[in-house]
């Protein structure tokens, strides 16, 4: 385009969004109209996988927890599943957009840091009844939900590349295995994959994991998941230099960039680019407005410095592409 803003590219008349889902940046709204103006059966998660034999529903709900999450299920779809989907969307790394074998736009929200982790913490703190009147500090303090859900994780998503996007996260060698056998449970198609995928868990977990892991993915229990399933998104991050400018670098390509506290221009753009229909806008998920201390929004000043910058960053791309001309796509089919 003349404008110099990431191209559309259609299939069809109708563009394939590929939604980087990050943790706590409005991504439930965002997915909300996307379902009013795609199909159900055109959305990764509720697109059918073809010729799949019956599977028990502690292990539907397992393979659905793992398509949010694991890029390998991703990957596992056919060719012609993947044409098939208009909206795919997961708590994946960026460059898990890689493994479409077919064209997507690729779109992502960034949000303040500060409002951002103390979301997610307050989130993380109402889970769990037991944890209902836990001190954000203590969640903060936690080792593994700060590495994994807090410390620049913005950053983190937008600069991992592929290979690092589907590496486990677990050290532990039977750990990682039986993470490669729940992925394999997950994809099987067949009663035969089904079962030998079965046999592999059985081999590398104790019948306590396997349980744990029902249970888990059931009930969406954070840090049990984390623990048993860990991806490369949840994995503890370095936010080295090198690695902020490579989330930096990727900004200027990404198709649809928005920020959450201009959430509604980014619905605009959807509208004025994609052809959507907007009901009023709905805001879904979001946590309340949870009481911090100063102490805590420095420590998150310091821990998060680079996804402040990202931000900062994202936050002037959006207001150049705002000040150019702008474009319109051939709009969607109308939802069923």
């Amino acid at each position: 385009m003349s404008d110099g803003r990431p191209a559309p590219r259609s299939v069809n008349g109708a563009a394939r969004l590929f939604f980087v889902h990050v943790f706590k940046t409005a991504g439930h709204t965002f997915l909300a109209h996307a379902r009013d103006n795609i199909r159900r059966a055109e959305h990764y998660t509720a697109h059918p996988w073809r010729a799949e034999e019956p599977l028990p529903d502690e292990f539907i709900r397992l393979r659905r927890f793992l398509s949010k999450l694991e890029p390998g299920l991703l990957a596992a779809r056919t060719d012609d599943e993947q044409a098939s989907l208009r909206c795919i969307d997961g708590h994946f790394p960026l460059a898990a957009a890689e493994l479409m074998r077919v064209p997507v736009d690729r779109v992502v929200v960034v949000r303040e840091p500060v409002a951002r982790t103390v979301s997610q913490l307050d989130h993380l703190r109402r889970l769990r009844p037991e944890t209902s009147d836990t001190p954000l500090e203590e969640i903060y303090d936690d080792p593994m939900m700060f590495g994994g859900l807090v410390k620049d994780l913005q950053t983190k998503i937008l600069s991992l590349d592929l290979e690092e996007a589907l590496r486990p996260r677990a050290a532990d060698p039977d750990l990682g295995a039986a993470r490669s056998a729940a992925i394999e449970l997950a994809v099987a198609r067949t009663g035969e994959e089904q079962q030998a995928a079965l046999d592999g868990l059985r081999a590398v977990c104790a019948d306590d994991w396997q349980s744990s892991m029902v249970t888990a993915a059931a009930n969406f229990e954070p840090r049990a998941l984390m623990d048993l399933m860990g991806t490369a998104a949840t994995a503890p991050f370095d936010s080295s230099p090198e690695r902020l400018q490579r989330a930096l670098d990727v900004l200027p390509d990404i198709e649809v960039l928005g920020v959450t506290e201009q959430l509604d221009e980014l619905m605009g753009t959807m509208a004025e680019r994609y052809g959507w229909r907007l009901e009023p806008l709905r805001k879904l998920n979001t946590g309340r407005d949870a009481r911090v201390s100063d102490s805590l929004r420095r420590r998150i000043v310091a821990d998060c410095a680079a996804d402040l910058e990202l931000y900062e960053a994202a936050r002037a791309e959006v207001a150049a592409r705002r000040a150019t001309p702008r474009y319109v796509s051939a709009p969607p089919g109308p939802p069923s």
